[in-house]
């Protein structure tokens, strides 16, 4: 037997009433990929918002055996042999920590923490990173045929997580933070308002 398939579905999010995609590990892992038509040198930033119910108990990225992620964003290059950098939820690993995965000697990841089990479950949170900067930082130049890859993990550690997704944007610049107080306000905001008036 071999593992368990993730399971990825479009629910719609208790607290905003926006349609957001849960994603449901069972000791399994799994991976959506999407080849990526952007311009990083154009559009060097990544925004995304995401939030945790439930990390993979014990896991840290930190230890092979162990290396498992709530939710990890990955973005990279290769079919047979594949390096990419990843943006990640993880569960004991420090936050801002950073490390290099090779799995089966052919897949190289080029992880960063931004959140753990210290930061609040069912809560959404708002990122935003440099993609180029990132790219050049870990992989040493800024690859063509890009992909993204939204992935959940808990194999390693033979528990279960579930996380979710609200959206991917690549941007040219940062939201500073009141801008990003804004656009969250906004958007909730007009979440609540569609869902009144389809009442």
């Amino acid at each position: 037997m071999g593992t368990p398939d993730v399971t990825y579905a479009l629910v719609k999010d208790a607290d905003t009433g926006e349609q957001v995609l849960k994603i449901t590990s069972k000791k399994a892992t799994g991976v959506l990929l999407r080849e990526l038509a952007v311009n990083f040198e154009e559009y060097p930033w990544i925004r995304w918002r995401w939030k945790a119910g439930l990390l993979p108990s014990g896991a840290d990225a930190r230890v092979k055996s162990k290396d498992d992620q709530g939710i990890a964003l990955y973005i990279g290059y290769g079919t047979f042999r594949q390096k990419s950098i990843s943006y990640t939820w993880e569960t004991m690993t420090p936050k801002n920590a950073t490390g290099k995965s090779v799995y089966n000697g052919l897949v190289t990841v080029f992880w960063t923490c931004l959140r753990n089990q210290d930061d609040p479950k069912d809560t959404w949170v708002v990122e935003q990173r440099n993609v180029l900067e990132d790219l050049k930082k870990y992989l040493g130049k800024y690859p063509s045929d890009l992909a993204l890859s939204i992935s959940c993990n808990s194999q390693y550690t033979g528990t279960n997580a579930v996380v979710y997704l609200d959206y991917i944007e690549f941007r040219k610049a940062p939201l500073q933070e009141d801008e990003k107080d804004v656009a969250e306000k906004t958007a909730e905001e007009s979440s609540a308002s569609e869902s009144e008036a389809g009442k």
